[in-house]
């Protein structure tokens, strides 16, 4: 990647350069470079004002009037150098090293939203399978009702306002209520700006929600009870997995 600077302008252009590899060490990156051409589109030499020293890669010569040949290209890369030290010349190349530092962070930025896009399409077609519509819209009337020892979790309460149905749903309706109860996810809704994106199912008929719930903290403590017993099953009766006086001294 070139940056260059013209009547204070600044601009990039990707270019190809055969004579070198993708790391030379002979380069520092994100220091500037001079490439100097004569006439066609091949380098005959190479400034690297940070290390003071030129790399000629051709050159051309000229024979004067008294049969004297002169490596012109040599003479003029050596100028060129000299040249580079001067005040004037420095300020630019700082302004193009400043360039350089700009480019990397938008490049960094740019390269994280393209990772966090791929993530983003490979979550979308996996919950795709599992839910019966998506859609977009914003979050209002967040509330939090935070519940400690033994629950330690956030019962929020908040508003879907559905902006775009993207897929399935329920035309008719532009609200949809949360109330966030027991669950393995433990992550929290922490602020109402941006868009965001739901995915959901149907509501299925349920004759009795609260016998629903009662089944699932059945199912849900038979596997904390048979995780604790096979992490900890032969330790029952002969020591806390607990700090009892840890606890005690929190209430």
């Amino acid at each position: 990647m070139v940056i260059r600077t013209n009547d204070g302008r600044t601009s990039s252009l990707r270019l190809t350069f055969q004579q070198f590899k993708a790391c030379d060490t002979r380069f520092e990156v994100s220091k500037p470079l001079i490439f100097l051409y004569w006439k066609t589109n091949d380098i005959w030499s190479v400034i690297i004002p940070g290390k003071n020293i030129y790399l000629q890669l051709q050159t051309f010569y000229y024979d004067d009037k008294y049969q004297k040949r002169w490596e012109t290209g040599e003479i003029i890369s050596q100028v060129y150098l000299d040249n580079v030290q001067h005040p004037p010349i420095v300020q630019d190349f700082a302004a193009l090293e400043g360039a350089y530092e700009r480019l990397l962070a938008h490049g960094v930025t740019i390269n994280s939203h393209r990772r966090l896009e791929r993530q983003l399409a490979l979550l979308d077609r996996k919950i795709a399978k599992e839910s019966d519509w998506k859609a977009e819209g914003h979050v209002t009337k967040l509330e939090h009702h935070p519940a400690g020892y033994p629950l330690n979790k956030d019962f929020q309460t908040f508003t879907f306002v559905v902006d775009r149905w993207i897929r399935g749903g329920d035309r008719s309706i532009t609200e949809i209520p949360f109330h966030v109860g027991w669950c393995r996810n433990s992550e929290e809704v922490r602020s109402t700006e941006g868009t965001f994106i739901f995915w959901g199912k149907n509501k299925p008929p349920v004759e009795n929600a609260e016998w629903e719930f009662v089944s699932l903290l059945k199912e849900e403590g038979r596997k904390s009870a048979e995780a604790f017993l096979s992490a900890h099953g032969g330790e029952i009766g002969k020591r806390s997995t607990a700090d009892l006086d840890a606890l005690l001294a929190e209430c």
